[in-house]
Formats: structure tokens, C-alpha cells, sequence
């Protein structure tokens, strides 16, 4: 297990001072990879392998909400393979009070990926060792990050689309999966987006975009008359390829 503490900084929250689903997910991101340099399998080490982690799939609830200047620790550990995954666990603590319970749990699934061939290769390539992960992190979600299925019979209302460009990329050349969250947000109804609180994402990713490419958006928005939560399948595309698909809970 690797653990960071962090400060949530103006940048990390929304106007709310909540912490941004996104923000997150960069969080995320970044501890996976230390946790990673524990096995010798860091972002350089598998390079010389000619091989990078790819995040296929990442699913987290934010069960209350981390705030502006908060002191937050952030826990991650592999749970090893499951199916076609790589999986790894992340909780979001209160060092001062963990047993207030966390303020989110999440999970994602990930894949090795040739660099020069950009094809997808096969789980065991990296030896017995690295395929045994220490088990579930204690606290964390028990699924795996589940497929989402972007409803193709319900009616999309268009959300116009987005260029990538600078701002959007990461050391890879390619758009930040982080990134994808934003944009998915950003196209919902202000008043969905600005009057409440995102409270589970998941979120899969198909294909990497590069500058230039301009991924179309639309969303899918349905209610739960009991609980009141309304929920998006938000899709971008980029001509006829699935870019992304999101469900986004509130």
C-alpha cells in the first residue's frame, strides 16, 4: 500500500470549495503510479519494456464531500488481476479522523499497452510476480469498475463538442483521462452541474485523442422518482469511434 497526503488547493474544488470529481482522478492517477514504482513497474520502467499503463475503466463515490484546505490522505493499492485487468484500489481519508469514514472510495481497472505498436498486450507479459497483488484495499469499493452502457435507445440531447488541444494533454501526448470527466461535466445542464454535487462517476475509456482531434459529446439524463438522484450516460465520440462513455450520479 502507498498512502499521500495532500492539501486541497483552490484549483482542486468547484464553487462549492467540494473537491472536483476530476481533481480526484488526477490524484489518483498520480499515486497509482508510485505504487507502481514499488514493483519496479513505474511510467519509465515499463517504458524501457517499450510497454505503459493504459486505465481502461475507473469507478469512485464520493460518500461526503472533501472540502477547500482540507488535509486529505489518499491510499492506494494494487488488488492484483482480475479477468483482463490490472485492478487498484484508492480511499480518501481524514488523517485526523479516519474513523468518520472516508470521503471517497473508488477503483479501476487497467491494461499494458506496446508504445510502438499501440495494440493492447497480454496481462502475464510482466511475469508471475507483478500478476499478485496484495488483495483489496481495506475500505475500498468490492466491485470492480463495471462496463457502462450508454443507453442507445433513449433519445441524446447534443452537447456540442471539444478541440483538443494544449490544455488538455498529459506526458503521454494524448488527452488526460481526468480530462474526459471535465469534459462531461461541462456539457450537463448548468443547473444539474452548479446547483448540486456529483456523487459517483464511472467512466470508460475506448480510444486516446490527440491535438486536433475533436470529440463530439451528448448526453442520456434519466430520475429516480424515490431517491430524487438523476443520472447521466454522457458518450464523446470522434467520428465513428467511442471515445469515452460516462455515468455521472447526482
Amino acid at each position: 500500500m502507498t498512502e499521500e497526503r495532500h492539501k486541497l488547493t483552490c484549483e482542486m474544488v468547484d464553487l462549492h470549495n467540494m473537491l472536483r470529481p476530476y481533481a480526484f482522478m488526477g490524484l489518483a492517477q498520480e499515486i497509482g503510479n508510485e505504487d507502481a514504482l514499488r514493483y519496479g513497474l513505474g511510467y519509465y520502467e515499463l517504458l524501457e519494456k517499450n510497454l505503459t499503463w493504459v486505465v481502461s475503466r475507473m469507478h469512485f463515490v464520493i460518500r461526503r464531500p472533501a472540502m477547500w484546505r482540507d488535509e486529505v490522505l489518499l491510499r492506494t493499492q494494487s488488488r492484483g488481476v482480475v479477468g483482463p485487468f490490472f485492478v487498484r484500489d484508492y480511499v480518501l481519508l481524514d488523517p485526523a479522523d479516519p474513523a468518520a469514514g472516508p470521503f471517497v472510495q473508488g477503483t479501476s481497472s487497467w491494461v499494458l499497452l506496446d508504445v510502438r505498436e499501440r495494440k493492447l498486450v497480454r496481462n502475464d507479459v510482466l511475469g508471475d510476480t507483478a500478476l499478485a497483488g496484495p488483495g483489496m484495499l481495506a475500505g475500498a469499493l468490492e466491485e470492480p469498475a463495471p462496463r457502462v452502457a450508454f443507453p442507445r435507445k433513449a433519445e441524446r440531447t447534443p452537447a456540442g463538442s471539444r478541440r483538443v488541444r494544449y490544455s488538455d494533454l498529459d506526458h503521454n501526448g494524448h488527452t488526460n483521462n481526468a480530462t474526459y470527466i471535465l469534459w462531461a461535466l461541462d456539457c450537463l445542464p448548468p443547473e444539474v452541474t452548479l446547483e448540486n454535487w456529483c456523487r459517483e462517476v464511472s467512466i470508460n475509456f475506448s480510444r486516446e485523442t490527440r491535438p486536433g482531434e475533436e470529440v463530439t459529446l451528448s448526453y442520456v439524463g434519466t430520475a429516480d422518482a424515490e431517491t430524487g438522484a438523476r443520472t447521466f450516460f454522457v458518450e464523446g465520440e470522434e467520428g465513428e469511434s467511442v471515445i469515452f462513455t460516462a455515468r455521472l450520479v447526482f
